[in-house]
């Protein structure tokens, strides 16, 4: 079938200007979506248990970290120093007390951190952006990481079903957008070719359609 294989296609988001009504409306149909599948409530979730198993100070990293919402959701925790990483600028309103990377992920060569700190690594839905070799490279920069906690579209036909339902409720962009994810997604045991140097502890597809992972 067509969804055996990953399929890798431009997404329009990706190419827009952040100010056109397009984006606009397409980050307010993703809020939505993330939203109904729980990705960013369990990703606090294990990064929480995380730390509550764990002594010491963490360096909290997001790849992908789009407007820095997520991130300022642990900003109570004085454990963490928290770290966005994106191609895009440092986005307007975030608290300073937040760093920001703005650089392509694949031209880094260490993940930022502060010496004598844990790492964990979030990535929500992001990884699905990235061909075979790109993320190998991803996986290696990770190696470093203590832990790797990812939420990525399960390229199953379920979930591909359920996005072409909601298609009334959707902009154009995050119509488009959203069937090349799901085609671009990963399947249970997929993205442990990539971070061989971490044990699997989790590898989990829900039935909203996003796979669940934590390596350590």
């Amino acid at each position: 079938m067509f969804l055996n294989k990953r399929k890798l296609q431009d997404e329009i988001l990706d190419s827009l200007d952040p100010s056109d009504p397009a984006a606009e409306r397409s980050r307010l149909d993703l809020r939505r979506i993330n939203s109904f599948l729980g990705n960013k409530r369990w990703l606090k979730k294990e990064t929480e248990r995380v730390i509550s198993s764990a002594g010491g100070a963490w360096s909290l990293l997001e790849i992908g970290a789009g407007d820095g919402q997520f991130l300022t959701s642990f900003l109570e925790n004085e454990r963490l120093s928290l770290t966005g990483i994106d191609l895009t600028s440092r986005p307007k309103g975030i608290p300073e007390s937040i760093g920001w990377l703005s650089h392509d992920i694949l031209k880094i060569s260490e993940l930022p951190h502060k010496k004598d700190q844990g790492i964990i690594v979030i990535c929500n839905l992001i990884l699905h952006h990235f061909n075979h070799t790109e993320l190998l490279k991803i996986g290696e920069l990770c190696s470093a990481a203590d832990h790797i906690i990812i939420a990525e579209p399960s390229r199953r036909m379920m979930p591909l079903m359920m996005g072409y339902a909601a298609f009334p409720f959707l902009g154009k962009v995050t119509r488009h957008d959203m069937i090349v994810s799901i085609c671009a997604g990963f399947r249970s045991g997929e993205l442990s070719e990539y971070f061989t140097s971490k044990k699997c502890e989790l590898d989990d597809e829900t039935l909203r359609g996003t796979l669940r992972c934590h390596f350590s």
